[in-house]
């Protein structure tokens, strides 16, 4: 029940809540899910984080900085002004929950993730309709582009927002990779400092607590997490961690998809090189990300492996312990459960990316 109850803890994130339950749990009942399973909870995983950066950057990221200096600074000034890039906006919302609705259902009412799998493999005629959706999302996205181009990236706000030191934040990052390159669904959990240094790779989730130290205060009713070999130093920068987007393309040396790759590498070339410190290029990462799982579901509708075989494992070695970690849209997600011996949650530990980002953003 875990991976279908968590999902409702996020209005943003409720795939990525159910995706990490799922993980959890297979951790538990010691399941490994078959490449049909697997492939198709990565899919999912794409399609969400579409659907949220685009959210992000249409709604908050363009307003903010296409309106800079304008006494309102939102989608409705956005849509009076721009009226064709408020539509493209609207456009990749309307696809791309149609195409959840088509694919997977409502998260809520029925799971998609199994201990193990998956409840149901995807179909060719589903195949089919995620490659038509991805053809309107791609022209709805590539008008957001072309105004990110014009009106921000090419402005010389954005060149003197990425000179000031008020937007630069020097501390640790922290996301998954899969052979050094970006990844969302599966991998090592890598950790670079404000140098760019690798200084912590875990194969295991499970580790976490070994990169991730928590402390208290009396003005916080959150904790604050900070990288644990450094010391919490608050307000030091020195021990802060930080995950997202822009954490993500700081721990990763490549990105996958020829697309996606040029534009990290363009991204790089406008921050001065890796790491990337200021935080005024975090809509410009998700950007690259939106690329890149572009590209990736692209790919993926021509994967044959998404048809073909078990959507689910039944035999494993059940644990009392069970750790998942994924990329939400905005940064890692880890879920701990710990179950008694007939396989009630004894103990739940949830911790969100913005839970991470605690210590930064103050």
């Amino acid at each position: 029940d875990m991976p279908r109850i968590v999902s409702t803890i996020c209005g943003f994130c409720s795939w990525s809540h159910h995706l990490v339950s799922g993980k959890a749990v297979d951790a538990v009942f010691g399941r490994k899910p078959p490449a049909r399973a697997e492939l198709t909870r990565i899919l999912v995983n794409h399609i969400q984080i579409l659907d949220s950066h685009l959210l992000h950057f249409a709604f908050i990221g363009l307003p903010d900085l296409a309106l800079w200096g304008e006494k309102q600074r939102d989608i409705t000034k956005l849509l009076a002004k721009s009226p064709e890039v408020a539509s493209a906006a609207l456009k990749t919302r309307t696809v791309l929950k149609r195409l959840e609705k088509r694919l997977v259902g409502k998260i809520q009412q029925g799971p998609v993730v199994v201990p193990g799998g998956v409840a149901r493999g995807l179909t060719r005629e589903d195949l089919g309709e995620l490659e038509k959706a991805l053809r309107d999302v791609s022209g709805a996205f590539n008008t957001l582009y072309k105004f990110f181009e014009e009106r921000v990236v090419e402005s010389e706000l954005f060149k003197r927002l990425l000179e000031s030191e008020e937007f630069t934040v020097r501390c640790y990052s922290m996301g998954l990779v899969r052979g050094s390159a970006l990844e969302h669904y599966d991998g090592a959990l890598r950790v670079v400092d404000s140098k760019g240094r690798v200084v912590h790779e875990l194969a295991s989730p499970a580790e976490y607590t070994s990169v991730i130290g928590e402390a208290l205060v009396e003005w916080n009713h959150a904790a604050l997490p900070y990288y644990k070999l450094a010391g919490f130093k608050f307000p030091d920068e020195e021990s802060t961690i930080m995950v997202g987007p822009l954490a993500r393309l700081n721990v990763a040396e490549k990105v996958p998809g020829e697309r996606a790759s040029w534009e990290y590498k363009r991204l790089l070339e406008a921050a001065g090189g890796r790491p990337v410190s200021n935080v005024a290029l975090y809509h410009w990462a998700r950007l690259v990300e939106t690329i890149h799982s572009l590209e990736a579901l692209e790919e993926m509708t021509r994967d044959s492996r998404l048809l073909e075989g078990e959507v689910a494992s039944f035999t494993g070695t059940p644990s009392s312990r069970g750790v998942g970690a994924v990329e939400a849209p905005r940064g890692v997600l880890i879920h701990d459960y710990s179950v008694a011996e007939d396989f009630t949650v004894a103990r739940a530990r949830i911790i969100t990316p913005t839970t991470i980002n605690n210590t930064s953003i103050n």
